[in-house]
């Protein structure tokens, strides 16, 4: 006897057919899930790129000298004292998290690195950086890893104080 108040299914249509279908089809956890998975998978890579190169991505020490905000406190202060100077205070060591994205401009890669007392942007030329250290940069390091930038303070085209980075090392893998 069939009950008018459930809904008919064609006999042609069994029910393991319509789990697979479904099942065939992504779902929406699985498709955040692989994202996440994708970024992790993406993050150890990097981190084993890291140690395959001899590098410690958590070391012990950084050797910070300057916080963000007064590094660009004295190169304000220089420039206003001396304006022919186009660069600041030399051998500046910043520590802190890259935030936002790597602008990636080929020879050059703008990247902001912020501590507790505010942020700067670092501008890491593969001309002043050597080729081999930029290409590493690009390679193993990700927004959201804390490193140690060691450069000089300067003034980008667009006004905005940065530090134009020599060397760049991971103090902490995110």
């Amino acid at each position: 006897m069939v009950d008018p108040t459930q809904p008919s299914v064609p006999e042609d249509v069994s029910t393991s057919d319509t789990a697979a279908t479904q099942a065939d089809q992504p779902q929406e956890s699985d498709l955040e899930a692989g994202g996440t998975r994708q970024l992790l998978a993406a993050r150890r890579a990097r981190l084993e790129a890291l140690r395959a190169a001899g590098v410690d991505p958590f070391p012990v020490r950084s050797r910070r000298n300057h916080s963000a905000a007064d590094a660009v406190r004295a190169f304000e202060r220089m420039e206003t004292e001396n304006a022919d100077h186009e660069e600041g205070p030399e051998d500046v060591v910043l520590c802190g998290r890259l935030v936002g994205a790597l602008r990636d401009m080929g020879g050059s890669v703008f990247v902001h690195l912020a501590d507790g007392s505010g942020r700067v942007q670092l501008h890491l030329r593969r001309a002043r950086m050597g080729r081999e250290d930029h290409d590493f940069f690009k390679a193993t390091v990700d927004a959201g890893d804390l490193v140690e930038a060691r450069g000089a303070m300067f003034r980008t085209r667009k006004g905005e104080v940065s530090l134009a980075a020599d060397s760049v090392r991971v103090v902490a893998k995110s």
